[in-house]
């Protein structure tokens, strides 16, 4: 098996920063990009190391001051002598090149780390339950790209990063934008900024409520009201079903009518309208069954590198099955959720997560958090928890609350919602 190593650019890193006469230019260079693992030789990652705590101890490094270090630690003769530590300092003419090696070593040590986990892949091959296998497979592949990405806070970058974020912020609603995702629902908006990038947001309602209406007029209003990509997985219903319900929205046709194959002129006209739209619209739609947290992972990574979705909806929460055994369902949706949570924030995308209600709900005036069902991890993990639900009163008979009962940023609120039933249409409520 080949072996993924040049020493002679790690003596050319080390000697670098040896050389270097420009008070610490070259391992403030170096030190965001390697750390001393990253060295195949180990006489290599001690010098190295000596030379990051040299630099934290703000002492000058060079061949003398480098020479006494690693005579203080009693690991000169260990890392080759005074020999060695001296033909570092005379192996390069100048600091020019440093970033051009330190990246050749960094790439070689992700290839030895990815050899490594593809060694424990290949054992995740006999795994009795594969879905578990393929699980803390793809985990492994993780922790190779957060290795690669591992470094040290900025306070001064991120702090400027807060000031320019508030500052756009600011910027927009001066010009009348958001912040985030429009919904096409202006008091949710108004309340939210937006669908946030990063946010797990969790719809949920009992049966026939209208979630899945809800969850449709959003995901067209971004996909071909604003022409953003959105992924839909549905695992209640299919494809068909899903595109003759936005058919029934975009075009206003009478639901019944596209169900019962008894449309009359005018309503072709309008559906082959709204056939043209969606057929042109960033709107992917994904209907596979018993889908698992990893098929779900790896679909929306793939979406979100060859289409940059902007935006997931997933129907619903409790039809999802884990990819390992669990002790009860409980477990399993909180493993569920917090995956999706974590899914979001790396995709830095928001991600609406369609839930069930408890039957405890019918005996309330409005939902609480704890009829979620499986409702523990749900209330932790998302950041905004809406529900929809009637209040059967003959006044408000074609009305639906949606009650935002936990945001993690903002105010919480009831607002009232126009349902057109025949259409599966969610309206603004106009006073």
């Amino acid at each position: 098996m080949k072996e993924y190593f040049d020493i002679e650019a790690e003596k050319t890193v080390l000697g670098a920063v040896l050389i270097d006469t420009d008070k610490f230019k070259a391992i403030n260079t170096v030190k965001d990009i390697l750390t001393p693992s990253d060295f195949y030789r180990q006489a290599n990652q001690e010098i190295y190391s000596a030379m990051l705590e040299m630099f934290e101890d703000k002492k000058g490094i060079d061949l003398r001051t480098t020479i006494a270090v690693l005579e203080n630690k009693h690991i000169l003769e260990k890392v080759g002598g005074v020999s060695y530590v001296t033909d570092l300092a005379n192996y390069v003419p100048s600091t020019a090149h440093i970033k051009h090696y330190a990246d050749i070593v960094k790439e070689n040590a992700l290839r030895r780390n990815l050899q490594s986990k593809l060694n424990k892949v290949m054992y995740y091959c006999d795994s009795e339950n594969i879905y578990d296998g393929i699980y803390k497979a793809q985990n492994e592949l993780l922790e190779i790209k957060a290795f690669k990405n591992d470094q040290l806070p900025d306070p001064q970058n991120d702090t400027m990063q807060a000031y320019m974020d508030i500052e756009k912020r600011c910027n927009d609603r001066q010009n009348g934008k958001i912040s985030g995702l429009y919904t096409g629902f202006k008091d949710l908006d108004k309340l939210t900024g937006g669908l946030q990038k990063g946010n797990l947001v969790i719809l949920a309602a009992r049966p026939a409520v209208g979630k899945t209406a809800f969850s449709l007029d959003v995901a067209a209003f971004v996909a071909v009201r604003n022409k953003q990509p959105v992924a839909f997985f549905s695992l209640e219903m299919s494809k068909t079903e899903l595109y003759n319900r936005l058919f029934s929205i975009d075009g206003l046709i009478d639901s019944n009518k596209i169900r019962l194959g008894s449309l009359e002129k005018e309503d072709w006209d309008k559906l082959i309208k709204s056939t043209e739209k969606f057929s042109k619209a960033p709107l992917f739609v994904d209907d596979t069954a018993r889908l698992t947290i990893t098929e779900l992972r790896s679909k929306a990574q793939k979406l979100k590198a060859e289409k940059d979705i902007k935006l997931i909806v997933l129907d619903y929460l409790q039809l999802m099955v884990a990819d390992t055994k669990t002790e009860n369902r409980q477990q399993e949706i909180a493993k569920i959720t917090r995956e999706l949570k974590l899914l979001a924030k790396e995709l830095q995308i928001p991600i609406i997560a369609l839930s069930q209600l408890n039957r405890e709900t019918e005996k309330q005036n409005k939902p609480m958090l704890s009829n979620l069902k499986e409702s523990g991890a749900i209330e932790q993990d998302a950041d905004i928890v809406m529900f929809l639900y009637k209040t059967g009163t003959e006044e408000e008979k074609d009305i639906v609350h949606l009650y935002v009962a936990k945001h993690r940023n903002g105010a919480l609120s009831d607002i009232k919602l126009f349902f057109h039933s025949q259409f599966c249409k969610f309206n603004d409520l106009l006073i």
